[in-house]
């Protein structure tokens, strides 16, 4: 009996053996039941500059713009170069640096429609230019989120309504221009806070009541256009203490009263031609606006339309043509890869 258990044994280990041989020449290994050894973390990804454009901005930043595409009917633009595609090395229009959109200007260039609240995700913004193009509505108040807007020029579109209380926000801002719409409302008075502004240019809308005193902090202001609106009231004398204006041109709206000696001022163009002033014979207008030429100034004036005449001629808004019919709504914006 013994025997034959030794027997049983020896055969026994004599298969196991032999199992143990056949894994290892088949390259099988066995393993104690231990917990299994640490997987080292994946090293992270390094993007590669080759990538295209769409790759080196945020999700947000990049939302925001593909937004714009579609809103403004992207396909049908002038020039969509680059746009939505995600191998291009650039997006016509677009400017990026440092991982951000700094410039966005796609004038002249048949966007239509308005502009999408997402535009305000665009926080290193520096120069917007959408002039030339058929963008409707409001201007959205989403532009007082770009903190570092320092260029916006919506000039030549179809905006219409008020301006939006949060263009106060833009405390960077040098060049406003939303001339060529159909804008309403008052001059804000509170444009005082855009202490960097160098150009404001609001005419050719319809914006009404009278030129606001507090514009004279202002002091860095070169430019100031407001003509052909439908202001009224007399020229504030306030504006005199506007001393680098270069360009004051007022003509073309309601204005009335006496012309103030703005005689601070130096080698400015100033334009006061199609209002209500009083420069006639005698009036103390003739001989203040002597003042302001003789201070190395230039000044254009013609006799007025007096109180209860004609209204004046207002210069008439550009001729757009008609935009593109609307097409349907399009698809949800892809998400980036």
């Amino acid at each position: 009996m013994k025997l034959i258990i030794t027997l049983r044994i020896l055969m026994l280990m004599a298969l196991v053996g032999g199992i143990a041989y056949f894994a290892h020449r088949r390259g099988y290994h066995f393993r104690s039941k231990r917990a299994p050894a640490p997987v080292a973390a994946a090293a992270p990804q390094v993007q590669n500059p080759d990538d295209g454009a769409q790759y080196h901005i945020s999700e947000a930043e990049y939302s925001a713009l593909v937004d714009i595409y579609y809103i403004t009917s992207g396909n049908r633009w002038r020039n969509h170069s680059g746009w939505l595609n995600p191998k291009a090395a650039s997006w016509f229009g677009v400017n990026v640096s440092d991982g951000h959109v700094i410039e966005l200007d796609l004038s002249e260039n048949n966007l239509t429609g308005r502009l999408p609240p997402s535009l305000g995700d665009l926080p290193m913004l520096r120069r917007l230019d959408l002039s030339g193009n058929f963008l409707i509505g409001s201007v959205p108040a989403a532009v007082g989120d770009l903190y570092s807007l320092q260029e916006l020029v919506l000039r030549g579109n179809l905006f219409d309504g008020l301006l939006p209380d949060s263009l106060t926000n833009l405390v960077r801002l040098k060049r406003l221009d939303l001339s060529e719409n159909q804008l309403t409302g008052t001059v804000p008075a509170t444009l005082e806070t855009l202490t960097n502004l160098t150009s404001l240019d609001l005419s050719h809308n319809r914006l009404n009541w009278t030129i606001p005193d507090k514009l004279d902090i202002l002091a860095r202001l070169q430019e100031l256009k407001l003509s052909a609106n439908y202001l009224a009231g007399r020229i504030p004398e306030s504006l005199n203490a506007l001393r680098a204006l270069t360009n004051l041109s007022l003509a073309n709206n309601q204005l009335s009263g006496i012309v103030p000696a703005l005689t601070a001022l130096r080698n400015a163009t100033i334009d006061l031609t199609g209002n209500r002033l009083d420069i006639d014979a005698g009036s103390p207008s003739l001989s203040n606006i002597q003042a302001v030429i003789n201070a190395g100034n230039s000044v254009k004036f013609q006799p007025q339309l007096t109180i209860g005449s004609d209204a004046p001629k207002f210069a008439k808004p550009r001729k757009k043509p008609a935009p593109p019919t609307p097409q349907p709504s399009p698809s949800p914006a892809p998400p980036r890869p």
